[in-house]
């Protein structure tokens, strides 16, 4: 599996991160792991359209950012938009 150094890169600006960073952040650390353990997962049919990590990533930061998953999504559409374009309604 990737080590990803991020203690090095982050570590004086982590608290100064705004949730696009935060989000852009979180989701190439899912990234990353996924592509490692994702193999694991098998499916039939046509590649999604939005990814795992997409999936992975709005859960993980909704989790810590909002208590209603309505409202999280209402704020992900309205300014995040641009970093999930293939956002499921």
């Amino acid at each position: 599996m990737h080590q990803i150094a991020i203690d090095s890169v982050f570590k004086d600006n982590i608290k100064e991160l705004n949730l696009s960073d935060f989000l852009t952040l979180t989701f190439f650390i899912i990234d990353e792991i996924y592509k490692e353990v994702g193999q694991l997962v098998e499916r039939s049919g046509p590649k999604p359209t939005f990814s795992d990590s997409e999936v992975i990533c709005l859960n993980l930061v909704g989790q810590m950012v909002c208590d209603s998953e309505k409202a999280w999504y209402k704020i992900v559409k309205k300014n995040y938009l641009a970093l999930f374009p293939k956002l499921l309604e």
